[in-house]
């Protein structure tokens, strides 16, 4: 009797918790704890269940406060922030390879314009000069808007650690190796991947991780890939996991400063990849 009731207190709870935040009050966890007598992990819990529940409940730096999710996914981020610091990000965006990629240039210009949006006139006028000045020249053949859309994909299966279907081409060094016989079709052979690095060297994109239910380390040529979809299902980033080693054993080619880099900074990535 008493564990019903208060299952039936919680339930209460929760929904004057929805109540107050649709109403806009804009309470953070601390304010909802105080509200309701009751410690911050128990605030945390019931939304936790709140949003479990389907409603996309989410902090709000600028409000201080927890709001309602616009059905646009968009959100505010309140962070101060320097000219030097936008300076370095508009040279790493568009001094480098992904912003040459077709449909890339768009969303980049319009995220650093809400950065900017903020700035003084005289900052602005810099900040954009800069963007007119900086350019990124190769002889390599640009990424495909199709290589652009993989890309993506095995980005946002590297965020929501979900695995990843690709479609390899079956004379594709890593896909003859699996140890297993996946999906083939027409030449192709769709995989499941669960990815750990995104990479550019000598003018192409690669991705590499474990497939085969994690028995194999693959890396592949992005360019190999004609289709992913990304899947449900959860993996696991392990701390030791073999991400620069798949590098070297994939592709046997003489070592240059960039493949060492690229092997610095994936180790460097190992405590990070854990989080």
């Amino acid at each position: 009797m008493t564990h019903h009731s208060s299952d039936k207190k919680n339930i209460t709870r929760t929904l004057e918790i929805i109540s107050c935040i649709q109403q806009g009050a804009g309470l953070n966890a601390v304010e909802l704890a105080d509200r309701f007598q009751v410690s911050k992990r128990t605030i945390y819990r019931d939304l936790s269940v709140i949003r479990n529940s389907g409603l996309p409940v989410r902090f709000d730096n600028l409000a201080d406060g927890y709001r309602i999710l616009p059905s646009s996914g968009s959100f505010t981020i309140r962070r101060q922030i320097t000219l030097e610091q936008i300076r370095e990000f508009v040279l790493g965006l568009y001094c480098c390879p992904w912003f040459q990629i077709d449909g890339t240039r768009t969303i980049i210009e319009k995220t650093l314009e809400l950065l900017i949006d903020k700035l003084d006139e005289a900052q602005r006028v810099s900040i954009r000069r800069l963007q007119r000045a900086c350019r990124f020249f190769s002889n390599q053949e640009t990424a495909c808007s199709l290589q652009r859309d993989i890309l993506q994909a095995v980005a946002d299966s590297i965020m929501q650690r979900h695995q990843i279907e690709l479609l390899i081409a079956n004379d594709t060094k890593d896909v003859v190796k699996l140890p297993s016989e996946p999906q083939q079709l027409d030449g192709e052979t769709w995989i499941e991947f669960s990815p750990h690095a995104i990479f550019y060297e000598n003018g192409a994109w690669f991705i590499s991780g474990q497939s085969n239910g994690g028995k194999s380390i693959s890396c592949f040529n992005i360019a190999c890939v004609s289709n992913a979809k990304l899947t449900t299902n959860a993996f696991t980033s392990k701390r030791g996991d073999q991400t620069s080693a798949t590098i070297s054993q994939s592709r046997q080619v003489q070592t240059n400063p960039l493949t060492e880099r690229i092997r610095q900074w994936q180790n460097a990535q190992t405590v990070a990849s854990s989080v």
